[in-house]
């Protein structure tokens, strides 16, 4: 590895702990109440360091929101070629927010702090949340629609409900409630509303 491209790793690398930093902040303390101080201490930076890779605290939420939301679907449909009815897309992607949802809870909840703010209060984040939503909402339409048309489901109905079940489920996994439990009770709900046979014991 050349010393430019090493030095461009270190710079990702740090920008990605100053992001994580951030979360953690965020989460704990509110989006109002967290200063630049304390996510420099806390990524165990400067502030100097912090400002060279974000002009400001509102930058600073805005590359942690896009973050999270490619974060949110990262690998949603590893299993893309064994989705074979509008069941599977449900649990695909209730099963994989879960998971992204363990790795990283404080990122969910400094989302949702975010969505469930007043519209004007960070309308630049807002619009990098909204851009990088509708790519992997293309995304999951490729995938999803010539399944769901081929169960007889419009599909734009379909992944409107899933989506908002989805968001349901992450913001009360993201208020302090057992996560595995509310994926259950999810599963459960949407067998019973697709019509799903429970699957046999093995």
């Amino acid at each position: 590895m050349g010393v430019s491209e090493r030095r461009n790793q270190e710079r990702e690398q740090r920008r990605h702990a100053i992001v994580d930093a951030a979360l953690r902040v965020f989460s704990n303390k509110g989006i109002a109440d967290a200063t630049i101080d304390e996510i420099a201490a806390e990524a165990q930076l400067g502030k100097g360091t912090l400002y060279y890779y974000f002009s400001s605290k509102e930058e600073l939420l805005k590359g942690a929101i896009e973050a999270t939301v490619d974060a949110h679907f990262e690998g949603l449909f590893a299993r893309a070629g064994q989705l074979q009815t509008p069941y599977d897309i449900a649990e695909g992607l209730l099963v994989g927010c879960v998971e992204n949802f363990r790795k990283n809870p404080a990122m969910f909840k400094v989302l949702y702090m975010v969505l469930a703010g007043p519209r004007a209060a960070h309308p630049g984040v807002l619009r990098g949340f909204v851009g990088r939503h509708m790519v992997w909402l293309d995304e999951l339409r490729a995938l999803t629609v010539p399944i769901l048309k081929a169960h007889g489901l419009k599909p734009a109905p379909f992944l409107h409900f899933v989506g908002t079940h989805v968001h349901g489920l992450m913001v009360l996994a993201s208020s302090g409630r057992p996560v595995d439990g509310l994926l259950q009770d999810s599963l459960d709900a949407l067998k019973a509303i697709l019509n799903q046979p429970p699957k046999e014991d093995v």
